[in-house]
């Protein structure tokens, strides 16, 4: 007989990894994968496991704990997204020719792993910058928590078979998760750094005449360059790695412990995905800048009229009438003598609407200078107390080819007169909507609305990915000169607005009322 607590736990594990699935194939929206019921990823709970895995066909195995993180508490939900989209990275790599090339080598397994994760985590943070800040996270508590192993290990007498392997691994180790965790692996120009060196030690010879220390560079500078290779291009270089360093080539385990993958694309996934892992990885070169908003620039009376003739938009009228009927006791009709002194009022609640949460980002690039800009800021500000007169909130940031806030995006900033040290008083610096796909991470349930002159196809070119449901939810007005058909990639609601007196109008499109 199962007792009732047994059932409890079953329900709550059953209920955690169901949130997880829909957690991972979230992620995998977000790469706008649309994939058949019979591939779709499934997250199971093993809690004596001490490490996330995928097959990477239909599984992935979240352990209960890791690296002394409580994987399933709220407090730690960042621990648990940064290891899904570790190893959801590993769907997106052609794991069956890795699998064939680590077979035929004999090349070590958990360096294979390693190499894997160095250009799985890079090839995530590219496509979707959002995760980024999850897995550094992530490599910074691994690199805290076995700090003082991966040293002991240098200390390590300098002899055996596995010298080499051993000494790779370990230098790789303390790449990834203690010297520099901003990536997922060593910054090449690192690897002359002082810093570095002293750490290294005795594992990395640095007389400049010693062939180990030529050759343990060499392959760092290879097992760097998997941070900007293509998935597709990963097989060709574990091969080469194992015609040129032997000493890799055998299949003792290794002491230290990776996050682990293993299995291989099915057919389906593979022709659905073949894109991602044909794509060219670039690292994220945008920035956001969190900051005071300071100085005051109250609205002027002209964006408050602007404002209340938003407000006639996002609020519907509600209809009533009285009759007759039990009710409220009417003390006037009884004094003059009426047989039925109580009225009911009825309400027609039929037209009411709920506002919609904002975000509202303004294009603050030199494009934008001049009477651009002025428009800009003045339509955020005017958006921004019609929103929340309506009772939504409202988020704000400007961005030219980085981000710049407020402390929680408080929309203040539109009425300031600088954030984060930045000028709010006149344009200038690049484009760039990079930001999109982390703003959409960030605040879900927000729509977007973005004020710009639309920019160039060029400045869309670090977005890989527009997911539909997004892009439903994104909204762009458009301050001419500008390229209005530009912002249709990513926003399903475009309008321009040379006049700001019909800004009202253009909210019917770019922000439509959630009908109740």
């Amino acid at each position: 007989m199962i007792t009732a607590p047994m059932l409890t736990l079953d329900r709550e594990r059953i209920a955690i990894e169901q949130a997880m699935t829909r957690q991972a194939e979230l992620m995998l929206s977000m790469l706008n994968a649309t994939l058949p019921v019979l591939v779709r990823p499934h997250v199971v709970l093993k809690a004596k496991d001490d490490s996330a895995s995928t097959d990477a066909k239909r599984y992935i195995y979240m352990p209960a704990t890791f690296s002394g993180i409580d994987v399933l508490s709220p407090a730690f939900h960042w621990a648990r997204t940064a290891l899904l989209a570790h190893e959801l990275s590993h769907w997106l790599q052609p794991c069956a020719e890795i699998d064939r090339v680590t077979e035929t080598t004999g090349l070590n397994s958990n360096f294979v792993n390693v190499v894997m994760d160095i250009q799985g985590e890079a090839l995530i943070a590219s496509l979707l910058p959002y995760y980024n800040e999850h897995l550094t996270r992530l490599r910074w508590h691994v690199g805290k928590t076995n700090r003082q192993s991966y040293l002991t290990a240098l200390k390590k007498p300098e002899s055996g078979d596995d010298y080499f392997l051993q000494n790779a691994m370990t230098l790789s180790l303390l790449g990834r998760y203690v010297l520099d965790r901003s990536s997922s692996f060593y910054a090449e120009d690192q690897l002359d750094r002082t810093d570095v060196r002293k750490a290294h030690g005795k594992r990395w010879p640095y007389d400049p005449a010693s062939r180990a220390s030529e050759r343990m560079s060499a392959l760092l500078v290879t097992m760097n360059s998997a941070v900007m290779l293509r998935a597709n291009d990963l097989p060709t270089l574990l091969g080469e790695i194992a015609m040129d360093y032997p000493e890799l080539c055998q299949q003792e385990g290794s002491p230290f412990s990776v996050l682990g993958h293993g299995g291989y694309l099915p057919a389906e996934l593979q022709e659905l995905l073949k894109k991602f892992a044909e794509q060219e990885v670039e690292r994220p070169q945008i920035s956001f800048w969190e900051g005071d908003a300071l100085g005051v620039r109250p609205a002027t009376p002209e964006e408050r009229r602007r404002a209340n003739a938003m407000k006639l938009h996002f609020s519907t009228p509600k209809g009533a009438i009285e009759i007759m009927a039990p009710g409220r006791f009417d003390r006037m009709a009884a004094l003059s003598g009426s047989p039925m002194p109580w009225t009911m009022e009825i309400r027609q609640d039929t037209g009411t609407s709920e506002m919609s949460d904002v975000v509202v980002a303004v294009d603050i690039s030199g494009s934008m200078g001049g009477e651009k800009w002025a428009k800009a800021i003045s339509a955020a500000r005017s958006i921004t107390l019609a929103v929340q007169a309506a009772g939504g909130d409202v988020r704000g940031l400007v961005f030219d080819e980085n981000v710049w806030y407020a402390r929680d995006y408080d929309s203040k900033l539109f009425f300031a007169t600088s954030v984060a040290g930045l000028s709010l008083l006149e344009a200038h610096g690049w484009t760039s909507f990079e930001w999109l796909p982390y703003l959409w991470q960030q605040y879900p349930n927000h729509r977007v609305v973005i004020i710009t002159d639309g920019g160039s196809l060029s400045d869309l070119a670090g977005i890989a990915h527009i997911p539909t449901r997004q892009r439903a939810c994104t909204g762009a007005i458009v301050i001419p000169a500008g390229n209005a058909e530009n912002m249709t990639h990513v926003a399903a609601n475009v309008i321009e607005v040379s006049n700001l007196d019909l800004l009202a109008g253009a909210m019917t499109s770019v922000l439509p009322r959630r009908t109740m």
